[in-house]
This record gives C-alpha cells, sequence and structure tokens, in this order.
C-alpha cells in the first residue's frame, strides 16, 4: 500500500494571539476547531475583533461545507479535507466585557452524510478587547501614574526559566497575549511596557513588566477598570508560565 501522505503545515498567522481549542474532534464527528485572536483590525471596525478559525480533519474523508457561527458572526468553509488544514476568519462583535459568546458549528458530510451541529463557547481574552497605542516614556509614566492615584494597580509575580529572563523573551510573549504592538523595551533595566485603549474608547489600560537576571518577573496593569486591568494583568502571567511549561 502507498504510504499515507503528509500532513500539510498549517498556515502562518502573524500578529495574533496563542491558539485556543473551540471544538474537540470528539465533539465534532472528526473535526476540530481552534481559533486565534487577531490584531489586525476587523474590517467591521467598532467593538469587533477578527477572531482566527482553524479547522483540522481528523477522517479519512471530506467534510463540509463547515458553517461556524459566534455571536453576530457567522462563516462558512465549503470542505475541510484530511491532512489539509483550512482556515477562515470571523469578526465577532464583543461588547467590552469577558463574557463567553455562544458558537455553533455545522457539519456536514460526516458519517453516513448526514449534517451534525455542535455547541461551543468562545471566550475573549482582555488583551484581544484593545487597541494598540504608542507612547512616549513620558507620557506612559505620566499617564500611569495619574491613573494609580485615583485606581489599584494589579500585580503578579512569576519565576522565568534562565533563557527566558530577559526583556526581549517577555516582550514577545507579551505580543502573543495582548494587542499591543508597540511596546517599550529597556533591556538593560529589564524593563517592558505597553498601552492599549479599550475597543469602546471607554479607558486605556498600561501594563509594566519588569524581569531580573535571575527570573524573577513582575507583571503589572492599571487602567480605568481596575477589574479589566486585573484580568488582563493573570492573563500576561499565565502566558508567561505556559511559555515556562513550554520551554
Amino acid at each position: 500500500p502507498e504510504p499515507e501522505p503528509e500532513p500539510e503545515p498549517e498556515p502562518e498567522v502573524p500578529n495574533s494571539s496563542s491558539r485556543r481549542p473551540l471544538l474537540h474532534h470528539t465533539d465534532g464527528r472528526g473535526l476540530a476547531v481552534d481559533y486565534a485572536f487577531s490584531w489586525e483590525p476587523s474590517q467591521r471596525g467598532g467593538r469587533h475583533v477578527r477572531v482566527l478559525l482553524f479547522m483540522i480533519n481528523t477522517t479519512a474523508s471530506t467534510l463540509g461545507p463547515v458553517v461556524v457561527a459566534i455571536g453576530d458572526s457567522e462563516v462558512q468553509v465549503k470542505k475541510v479535507t484530511p491532512n489539509r488544514p483550512a482556515m477562515a476568519i470571523a469578526d465577532v462583535e464583543f461588547a467590552f466585557a469577558l463574557d463567553a459568546l455562544p458558537a455553533t458549528i455545522t457539519v456536514s458530510g460526516v458519517a453516513g452524510g448526514a449534517k451534525h451541529t455542535a455547541r461551543a463557547s468562545l471566550r475573549p481574552v482582555a488583551g484581544a478587547l484593545l487597541r494598540p497605542q504608542n507612547v512616549g516614556e513620558d507620557v506612559f509614566a505620566g499617564a500611569r501614574d495619574a491613573m494609580l492615584e485615583g485606581g489599584a494597580e494589579s500585580a503578579k509575580k512569576v519565576l522565568l526559566d534562565p533563557d527566558l529572563a530577559n526583556a526581549i523573551s517577555v516582550r514577545d510573549i507579551l505580543r502573543t497575549c495582548a494587542n499591543v504592538r508597540e511596546v517599550r523595551v529597556d533591556e538593560h533595566a529589564g524593563v517592558v511596557e505597553a498601552a492599549g485603549e479599550a475597543l469602546d474608547g471607554s479607558g486605556k489600560y498600561f501594563l509594566l513588566v519588569t524581569v531580573s537576571s535571575s527570573g524573577d518577573a513582575k507583571v503589572s496593569a492599571v487602567g480605568d477598570d481596575d477589574g479589566f486591568a486585573a484580568a488582563l494583568c493573570a492573563q500576561v502571567q499565565a502566558a508567561m508560565q505556559a511559555a515556562n511549561d513550554d520551554d
């Protein structure tokens, strides 16, 4: 028998968050779906976020069409063939909140030619609900200090592995979990700073990460909504811990 073809590599997607599972293949009758948040602006503007959908067919037969509905958005992929990942983009509207949105995935062509509908939920991460801001050193420090006078700073610590205990690595981790393309880095001081504005224009948020040569890192976040700043801080800490685990 001829050897099975090697799976094709999945498309590279720059300027996006790390991927998360949306649908396990056992629930999708052989179709698995992952998602990530794109840092590119949504064509629909406002509070819409571009959600990247990655579809993997784990069966031996072609599946499709596949229809994914998330909130007010719906996308369709005509077919997903084995060993050939497919990708779609949905522009999804999020209120400035971290509530999960219901998702419905309808797959045609499953065993017996039937149609299967699965339900899931897509939970936004705080970093995806930001619009990046470019701030100079003086502006950053002044705005952050002013916010600290009227709000609470959220702070968390993590011990980084030696090869991650530097400002450049921290910057790269930060870019995978929050829409903050303009990141200030002071390698000598071990300081990484970034800022973003809420998609609905309701406020600004500032992130500060300090890391020592011994690997002790402190993540701080402050902004107009203390609860959202705390969620942003926790998300960055979790991403840094995940980088440790993957290293």
